[in-house]
């Protein structure tokens, strides 16, 4: 047992402290369930994700903000707010447009915050993040470089060729660090089915 225990320290004090995950915040998702949850997000084609299809796939309730005959132009799930300061949420908006008598919610842009105790860990987050929206992994090995990059990127979606942006902000704030991730979408062109 005691041969068993030395192993275990001798382990523990060999991994590097960055590569052991810190939990997330109170109330805060951890960087796998946003990846996760934003990865699902990625993969649709925007314009025929209403609110009724995104709530299928975020795994928190979201409330809805300028709701009129059950259209909404923008939701947010508010999982971590202090003194009135979100520290963790999430805001989605849509373009609202007309079809005959019908009004058609579609995805325009996600905005992500997220916090964490150190920018190590933050940077770690921000990086999970965005390799699930699809950044490439050159964009993804500068995040952190500097507190405010701006990233642009070409999907393709279905049938459709999308030039996708984020801006990500990291900044420092009371005893922790704060990730601003802001996700767009303008569609290109149709697809002919050719990589970008």
């Amino acid at each position: 047992m005691r041969l068993l225990l030395v192993a275990l320290l001798i382990l523990l004090t060999a991994v590097p402290s960055h590569a052991i995950a810190a939990p997330p915040l109170q109330g805060c998702f951890s960087e796998s369930e946003i990846a996760s949850a934003t990865s699902k997000v990625a993969q649709q084609e925007w314009d025929t994700v209403s609110l009724a299809k995104l709530r299928t796939m975020w795994p928190r309730e979201l409330s809805g903000l300028n709701c009129e005959a059950d259209v909404c132009h923008s939701v947010w799930s508010m999982d971590r707010i202090i003194s009135g300061h979100c520290e963790c949420c999430e805001t989605f908006a849509f373009q609202v447009r007309s079809s005959g008598s019908r009004r058609i919610e579609q995805l325009d842009e996600v905005v992500l915050n997220y916090s964490a105790r150190d920018k190590e860990h933050l940077v770690s987050a921000a990086r999970k993040i965005g390799a699930a929206i699809g950044m490439s992994p050159t964009d993804l090995a500068t995040i952190g470089s500097a507190n405010e990059q701006n990233f642009h990127w070409n999907t393709i979606t279905g049938n459709h060729r999308e030039i996708s942006a984020a801006e990500v902000r990291l900044s420092h704030r009371g005893q922790g660090w704060e990730l601003f991730l802001n996700w767009g979408r303008n569609l290109d062109e149709p697809s002919n089915g050719n990589s970008p």
